[in-house]
Parts: structure tokens; sequence; C-alpha cells
């Protein structure tokens, strides 16, 4: 028989060996070599198994265990009021789902929100923020969320937002005014405090958020995207899960169902409330939840334990797919338009398999020669040259002299056939009077951008990526296209396919594809408007070597395969590395 003590938040367990099966199936623990014995943290599951132990007749507990058995209180239950108030002054009519949301939501210090995108967080989330502050449950609302999405919240808050309110953007370089105004008292305004999630990660951003909630604690807190959060690792999701506590309302919102990402919950949950899944941390999380395998068992090969993982976070999440949201929506029409490289581009395309670790042409693994390739299908080729200069070294702490690698951009002379096809699309008439086109290069999106100005005039095309500021680009897309100013808009998914809307198109062209799904799913959303009564299409513009695939085809097939490039490769890395 096991005995079991307690001191300082930790049972200390003495078993014999016989017994050591039973304190391995605790989620979370650790041997103590120096004591010889099992030390676990007095979390909700483990105080669970303890009790169970002893229930069973395999552990005798101490005077200070048996105290704190007694005592202990698991998390709260979730206590329901009569749902969202019926006395409340929508803005914008709630639509039937996102009514059960506000519903399920209302009142709960802690939810998680997985609504298909379209669904409407944002409107909900107000919602939600705009009924406390009336009850005088809240004084102020703080959404964490990408930097390039913050102005998004602005126009969501004119849209659906039935109270006064005051907006700012954290903004680190002025931290007095930013005291100032977390000081102050709004009267019948609410505080609505945007903050980007990567400026967390560094510098004085976490500082001004804790100041603002512990002086503003009546604060409902979103992270927006939960995703961005996902990385136990990341400072990001330490500085949200702490200063999160400070709130009285925390909500998290993302439109990745729940089954895509389990080992991705933690984090998310951690930031509602440690008490939810409270195995203590992600390792235990890990190895309570996930099967793991493959090299050096360090790859999740499954998953276990699931029923118990999701009764557990059950009261505190909805989740709403888009069939359910949007029953009549119509499904996209898909087109694939192949195109055959010019001879300059198959020349180029030898050169680079061929030389490969040649001076000029320097390929360094295969995703990056699946880029470089893709830019090829594009317009574009990469040359690397070589040449020495300085550079610092970590271990010898100073300058050295080393080879440098510098990579060069050309622009392949002649015709571009995808541009060609992309007119042609256009010229057709049959595609709507506005096209969204997406690309993933800056290069690519300035020659398309510079070839439909010549064509059909500066003023019918804009454009939009990284080097476009926040503010700018929701003028771009909700000023110049929705409203129909311009005719194109090209963007690039990594910084337009969250969060704005592009319904405006009823086409959308992807002239290269981003490597990442969620970057593909997220922009194919851009132009769904439930109010359509006809189907969107999607075209893709996929270049061939003759009857050879490019990395065009390999990046469309990982997608219909719903898979990360990165994760395509390395199914098929053989077969890739000697394509030629």
């Amino acid at each position: 028989m096991m005995s079991v003590d307690y001191a300082k938040g930790k049972f200390l367990i003495n078993c014999p060996f016989s017994h050591n099966d039973l304190v391995r199936s605790m989620p979370n623990r650790r041997w103590r070599k120096g004591d010889r014995l099992w030390v676990a943290p007095a979390i909700k599951p483990n105080v669970k198994m303890v009790k169970q132990f002893v229930e069973d007749g395999n552990a005798r507990v101490s005077v200070e265990c048996k105290k704190f058995l007694a005592e202990y209180v698991d998390v709260k239950p979730v206590s329901k009021s009569a749902g969202f108030p019926t006395w409340f002054n929508f803005k914008t009519k709630p639509r039937k789902k996102q009514m059960e949301v506000l519903n399920f939501a209302y009142d709960l210090p802690a939810s998680a929100m997985f609504l298909a995108m379209r669904v409407g967080k944002s409107k909900i989330a107000i919602d939600l923020a705009s009924a406390y502050f009336i009850e005088g449950k809240t004084k102020a609302m703080v959404v964490i969320v990408q930097k390039t999405l913050r102005g998004n919240w602005l126009d969501q808050l004119k849209q659906h937002c039935p109270i006064d309110y005051d907006f700012v953007k954290m903004d680190t370089s002025k931290p007095e005014v930013f005291k100032k105004w977390a000081d102050s008292d709004l009267g019948d305004k609410i505080k609505v405090l945007t903050v980007s999630v990567e400026s967390l990660g560094v510098g004085s951003a976490k500082k001004m958020l804790s100041y603002f909630l512990r002086v503003n604690p009546e604060s409902m807190c979103i992270v927006d995207e939960s995703s961005k959060i996902k990385n136990h690792k990341a400072l990001r999701t330490d500085a949200c899960i702490e200063v999160g506590k400070e709130a009285k309302y925390r909500i998290i919102l993302t439109g990745t169902p729940i089954s895509q990402g389990i080992i991705d919950l933690y984090a998310q949950y951690e930031f509602l409330d440690t008490n939810i899944i409270g195995v203590g941390d992600f390792y235990a999380f890990r190895n309570r939840y996930a099967v793991m395998g493959g090299y050096e068992n360090k790859e999740i090969v499954g998953y276990t334990n699931t029923d118990e993982l999701m009764e557990l976070i059950a009261p505190y999440t909805i989740q709403v797919s888009k069939k359910e949201a949007f029953e009549d929506s119509i499904e996209p029409n898909r087109e694939v338009r192949y195109i055959e490289m010019t001879a300059e581009q198959k020349a180029h395309l030898k050169a680079m398999r061929r030389a490969s670790t040649a001076e000029d042409y320097s390929v360094r693994n295969v995703l990056e020669a699946m880029m470089r390739e893709q830019q090829l299908c594009g317009g574009f080729y990469t040359k690397v040259r070589f040449e020495f200069g300085k550079v610092f070294d970590k271990e010898a702490g100073c300058e050295i002299d080393a080879e440098i690698r510098i990579p060069e951009k050309f622009r392949i002379e002649g015709a571009n056939p995808k541009i060609s096809e992309l007119c042609d699309i256009i010229d057709s008439g049959e595609y709507g009077r506005q096209i969204l086109i997406w690309s993933i290069y800056t290069d690519e999106i300035r020659e398309i951008t510079r070839s439909l100005a010549e064509k059909y005039g500066a003023d019918s095309v804009t454009f939009i990526d990284g080097s476009v500021d926040e503010d700018e680009r929701i003028y771009r897309v909700n000023d110049q296209f929705k409203f129909g100013k311009v005719k194109f808009l090209i963007a690039n998914p990594t910084v337009g396919s969250m969060g704005l809307e592009m319904s405006a198109a009823d086409t959308a062209v992807y002239y290269s594809s981003s490597f990442k799904y969620e970057d593909r799913k997220q922009s194919e959303e851009r132009t769904f408007n439930s109010s359509k009564t006809k189907a969107d299409t999607i075209i893709d513009l996929v270049m061939m070597n003759g009857d050879k695939q490019t990395s065009d085809g390999d990046v469309l097939e990982a997608i219909n395969n719903k898979q990360n490039v990165s994760e395509f490769v390395k199914s098929r890395i053989n077969e890739l590395k000697s394509r030629g």
C-alpha cells in the first residue's frame, strides 16, 4: 500500500514497486530521486486519483493530506443565467445561431467559441460586452488580436455596437498617454482596447496591458483567432495567460474546429481558466491526451482519453459550423487553369533542378526548391551568389571572415503566361465585375498590379501586402474595393486572409498559393456572404512543364488533402527530391 502526504500544494507519495504503475497513471507527477518518492501537484485530476486510491484501498493518507482532501473545492460549477437579456436593443439583428451563442455565453466567466468563419465572432463579442456594460458588470473590453486586424475591430464596432465607446490601439511608445486613458472614468462610454498579440512577446506591451486590467478589473478580455496563442512555449502565450487572470470575463474566438487541433487546446484553455483542464502544465496534458510515436517517440501520432477532455471543456465551449450557421449557403465553383511554361521558364527550371549545388543556383532543401520553383512559375527566378565578408560568430563572440550567401531575384523577360491567363479570365466577362487575386510573393503582387494597371487603368486596381500599414489596408478593402471604386484587389493571404471582408468579389483567382493550409482556408472565406444567391468561383492557376507537374500542382494537391506543404513534403520527400 502506498502512503500519501501533503505539503505546500503537492502530494508526496511513498509506494512499493508494485504500485508504481498506479502513480504513473496520474497525469502530472515526477520521481524525486534524492528522497525516493513521487511528487505530484495537487491539481484537480491528481486530487481525483488520490481519492480513488484511498477508496480502492491502495493508499493511506496523512492527517495533513486527509484535511486537504476534505477541504478541497473543485472548480466552481458553471452557473447558467436565463440567457442573453431580452431587453437588449441590438444595433444589427442577430441570426439564429448568433443568438444561440449569446444565450450560451452570457454570464459565463470563461467561454470558448469555436465558430466557423463568417458566423460573426466579433459581433457576438461586441453584443456581450455591450450588455455587460449596460448592466454595470464591465467597464472595458480588451481585444488581443493580430496587429493587422486591430483596425477591423473598429469597423465592427461601428457596424454592431449599440452603445458609445472609446476605441484605442495600444501604442507602447506613449506609456504616459496610455496610463492617463487607462485611469480615466469615461462615464457612459465603454473603453475598447486592442492589443497586437505579436507585441505581447516583446517590449512593454505586457506590462501596460497588465496595468490596464488592474485599474479596470471589470473587463472582458478576448483573444481573437486564439490559435495565435496555441504554442505553449511562446512568450506571447505566457503573457496572455498571465494577464488574462486579471479580467472578469475571458473569451477565446477561433474558426478552427476542436477536432483539428486537440494538442493546441491546452494553452487556449489555460488562458480561460487553468482549472478547466487542470493538469498543471503542457507536458502533463500531452502525456494524458496524446499518443507519441515516430522518430525518437517525439511525434504525436494520435490521441487518447479524448472523451474525458471533451467532458472537461464542454461546459465552457460552443461550436458552430458553417453548414449549421448558413444552412442554405452555396458551395463555390472550383476551376483549375493549367498553363504551359515558356521555353525560358523551362530552361531556368532545368538549370535549377540539375545544378542545385552550383554557384549560381543553390537550393538547400526540398521546401526551398519548391518555393523557388513556385516563384519561377509566377515569372521570376532566383540566383544565388557567394562572396566573402564579415559575419558575427556567436561561439567566438566576434566577427569572422565567412562566405555569405546572397540570393538575387530577376524577372523573366517576355510574356508571362499566368498574367495572360488572368487577363483572359477578366476579359471573358463571365466572372463578375470585381475579382480578388491572391499571391504570396511581393514581386508577383507588384507585377500583377503593374500589368492590370497598364491594361485596365491605374484606378482599376489596388493591392495589400506587408508593405501596406493596417489603416491603409482597411481603407483599400472597406472603401475602395467594397464599394466598387476598384475592380481588382491583389492580396497576400498571410496579410489579407483573416478578418477582412472581400465579398464584393464573386471570383477569387489564386495566382500562387500559400504553403499553409490555414491561409488557404481563411482566404477562401473572404468572398463568402450569406446574402449571395449564386455560387462564388475559385480559380487556381497551375503551371505545367509539359506533362510534368510543377510545385504549383504540389501545393494544390497538399491543399486538397487539407495539409500544409511541409506535411505533404514529408510524405512525398523521395519522389520530390528525384523529380527532374
